[in-house]
């Protein structure tokens, strides 16, 4: 087995690989959007581009920031314009800041952040308030306790949310589908916990189909595994994240509705366009089928677990 450079037997990553290639099914096939949502050979296809981790940039420390840090909103509002520009309706999954102190200095912008989202029509859901592997992914001891963790954390998340929408007199039922995504897709070892959580709080999970692998430089990204990536240019990892679309795509063909999963930083908001342009590029080659960026109801009322491991696969066949 060939791990990435770097990699030390020692690391959580190394853990996580073994877990997932050794244990949890390494799922490649299948659409992966739910019963509700159809399958097979399509004359129209739906392509729901999901976004992790805003409305404030993944890629960019929250240390010392204030309201008037509007950088940190900068890749979501290019990301916005961008979708706007191509007619895409996509759904973001929002992170909170992490800490309560943080997330004091940032209420405001926050705000800003999921109005804008709200104001052009996209959905929101719902992904963690502290991004933090102990919590989603390397998660110790009993289920129970774990779950435990994951309760809490999810609590923080609705109470700033609901705190920063007061701010703007919206209200958070009124502007959030009943829609979850786990940080870091869930893992063997702590999905099950995650969606017992997530079905405790009325929330529909969802995995992704397609990892585009966009968030190497996010901050909660495991050097243990982007260093291993193969890619050193900036032209080579774009160029990566479209083949990663592609076979994505080609590996799902006869599905009517498929999923992709990006995220909100700097390298996704100045290449969303060579992405949408990927995909269209690549149902092109379907004759005589259409394609639609949408969410359809299908997939934000049924829960699907499914996630994308084909990276970690590549990884451990070396690449």
């Amino acid at each position: 087995m060939t791990l990435p450079a770097n990699h030390s037997i020692d690391s959580p990553m190394h853990w996580a690989l073994i877990l997932l290639c050794g244990v949890a099914p390494v799922l490649v096939g299948g659409c992966g959007v739910g019963a509700a949502c159809p399958s097979g050979s399509a004359d129209q296809v739906t392509v729901v581009f999901t976004f992790d981790d805003g409305p404030l940039a993944a890629d960019q420390t929250l240390a010392n920031a204030t309201n008037d840090s509007v950088e940190l909103l900068q890749p979501l509002n290019s990301i916005l314009e961008t979708l706007d520009r191509r007619s895409v309706r996509a759904v973001f999954f929002i992170e909170g800041p992490g800490d309560e102190d943080t997330g004091e200095a940032l209420q405001g912008l926050f705000a800003n952040g999921l109005e804008a989202i709200h104001d052009r029509g996209h959905v929101l859901g719902y992904h963690a308030f502290n991004h933090d592997p102990a919590i989603w992914s390397q998660t110790l001891g009993p289920p129970f306790f774990g779950r435990i963790a994951m309760q809490s954390d999810l609590d923080q998340l609705i109470a700033y949310i609901d705190a920063a929408l007061a701010m703007i007199d919206a209200d958070r039922q009124d502007w959030f589908a009943d829609l979850y995504r786990q940080p870091f897709g869930g893992s063997g070892v702590s999905r099950s916990e995650a969606q017992a959580v997530a079905q405790d709080l009325g929330w529909v999970y969802r995995g992704f189909v397609i990892d585009s692998v966009d968030w190497t430089d996010n901050l909660e990204s495991d050097p243990a595994l982007t260093d291993g990536l193969p890619f050193e240019t900036e032209a080579e990892r774009i160029e990566f994240v479209r083949r990663r679309i592609r076979s994505g795509i080609y590996r799902h063909w006869d599905c009517e509705v498929i999923d992709i999963l990006l995220h909100v930083n700097a390298f996704t908001a100045a290449n969303l366009d060579t992405f949408i342009d990927e995909v269209e590029a690549a149902y092109d080659q379907k004759t005589g089928a259409t394609i639609v960026f949408d969410v359809p109801d299908c997939y934000i009322n049924t829960p699907d677990a499914q996630v994308d491991r084909t990276l970690v696969e590549d990884l451990i066949r070396g690449l």
